[in-house]
């Protein structure tokens, strides 16, 4: 059974560029000393194609965040620039984001006479749309 391959994307942004920078320096310094300069060896370890090793030192693209976590755990690499506390989960992969609801502090100094029905508009025989009106004005104290 074949599995599918995640690859690193290219640098976007100066955040990325900082940390593949960073990233290109500590991960040749580990392969000069660990691995006497052999990335095909280095690759191996790490689990990664020595092709992907030479891009992430040629600072071309940004290792997945199984791999940098790889890197920190087996190589001790901490990136400063990094932002690999991001866990996509089991069951999320690069598909869709879940929806979450955004808790907006200001809405609960809304009373039921700050809301106006606009407009009430038929969807079919059991939809209907409502347009509401919010009234967000400045109230003295």
């Amino acid at each position: 059974m074949l599995q599918a391959v995640r690859r690193g994307r290219k640098p976007q942004g100066p955040a990325d560029l900082r940390m593949v920078a960073d990233l290109s320096a500590k991960l040749r310094s580990v392969i000069d000393k660990k691995f006497a300069g052999s990335v095909a060896r280095a690759a191996k370890n790490l689990g990664v194609c020595p092709a992907s090793l030479y891009n992430y030192l040629n600072k071309k693209t940004v290792p997945d965040h199984q791999t940098l976590r790889r890197i920190g755990s087996s190589w001790g690499i901490v990136l400063a620039n990094a932002e690999v506390n991001y866990d996509p989960g089991p069951d999320r992969g690069r598909g869709r984001d879940k929806a979450i609801q955004l808790k907006l502090p200001f809405l609960d100094a809304l009373t039921a006479s700050d809301f106006r029905v606009t407009k009430v508009e038929r969807l079919g025989p059991a939809g209907v749309r409502v347009v509401l009106g919010i009234s967000f004005g400045a109230r003295g104290r």
